[in-house]
């Protein structure tokens, strides 16, 4: 949740400059959440689960809470990247480039053009990982990543290294962070559902508006807090409701116990009738030890392990035969492919007409 975390801070710093009759009291809770935010964002609004981690921090730390919010040096340090421009990068083997390519960036200006197939999709993908650490789309996916990112046909991931230039000309490693460079790549399927925004519900457009501007973290730990927590603070009734639901799921367990005895025999019943179907005067514990465990195996594994053996066979093939066999093939394939060219060779002497 650090993007998250990025984007409340941001808020609190509009939030000082807020007046009013009840902006002090706003001020004190708004301490709080911050005060807690790892454990209020992993809540959400079923069962009103945050509303009720909300009234539950309001009676123990409101009356201590400070309305002065504190001052940040600097919410977005990430913001600003030890280097100005990229210079170039080196792929493969991945995805799609089998061999080492390397590719120079630092134009202001740098369009990628090809065919489809030529690498394009892979080569934003390398620059993808190398600036943010992951792939979306194997994320998306569910892929591993290394098998996701490897080549094909040599079956293995190099790592892709981006290098930049900084505000003093010399060249630096460019070590990613998806939290400052997140914005950097905004997929297409994006920009297709923003421009469709008229035809969209109001939440819908909110979530579309914050996957835009990459903001995705922060709009889904706001959506998360429930319209009102006023249930919460009334407690007396609910108390006595949640007792009675006690006793009687108490009672349940209590009944559920005293009949263990009568399931027990009931239970020593059915394997003993269980036993006898297999054979006559078989008892159950017997049956267990004929069926066998991985760790003590019975009968029913020493029979699978005799089936799965493979039956020896004599087919009388030697080196020296299997060795003339297969020089007979290649000079059969070899003789196919001259036969091949000729007739390649006569097809313009051939009238089909």
């Amino acid at each position: 949740m650090a993007t998250a975390l990025q984007e409340y801070r941001r808020f609190l710093a509009w939030l000082q400059n807020s007046t009013g009759a009840k902006a002090a009291d706003i001020r004190r809770l708004a301490n709080i959440v911050h005060d807690h935010f790892d454990e209020v964002s992993a809540t959400n609004v079923y069962q009103s689960r945050r509303a009720i981690l909300i009234a539950q921090l309001l009676r123990e730390e409101i009356s201590d809470a400070s309305e002065v919010l504190p001052q940040f040096e600097d919410a977005n340090p990430l913001d600003r990247p030890p280097w100005i421009r990229l210079r170039h990068i080196s792929v493969g083997p991945f995805r799609g480039f089998r061999h080492p390519e390397r590719f120079e960036l630092n134009k202001r200006v740098v369009l990628f053009y090809g065919p489809n197939g030529s690498g394009k999709t892979s080569l934003c993908e390398a620059l993808e990982l190398c600036l943010l650490g992951t792939v979306k789309e194997a994320e998306a996916r569910r892929i591993d990543p290394e098998v996701y990112l490897a080549n094909i046909h040599e079956g293995r991931l190099v790592a892709p290294v981006l290098a930049a230039t900084d505000n003093r000309g010399d060249e630096v490693a460019v070590l990613p962070n998806n939290v400052a460079y997140d914005f950097c790549f905004i997929e297409k399927n994006r920009i297709d559902a923003f421009s469709r925004m008229a035809s969209r519900t109001a939440t819908e457009r909110s979530d579309l508006i914050a996957a835009l501007f990459g903001i995705d973290s922060f709009s889904q730990f706001v959506s998360e807090f429930n319209e009102s927590i006023d249930g919460q603070l009334t407690l007396s009734a609910r108390k006595q409701s949640q007792l009675t639901d006690l006793q009687a799921g108490l009672q349940t367990e209590r009944a559920t116990v005293d009949g263990k005895p009568d399931a027990l025999r009931a239970l020593d019943a059915d394997e003993a009738e269980l036993a006898v179907t297999y054979r006559p005067e078989l008892t159950y514990p017997a049956l267990l030890k004929l069926l066998g465990t991985d760790e003590e195996p019975g009968r029913l594994q020493e029979l699978e392990a005799n089936l799965l053996q493979l039956v020896p066979r004599e087919c009388g093939i030697t080196e020296v035969t299997a060795r003339a066999k297969l020089t007979n093939a290649d000079n059969a394939r070899i003789r196919v492919e001259g036969l091949r060219i000729e007739l390649t060779g006569r097809r313009r002497d051939v009238s089909f007409k």
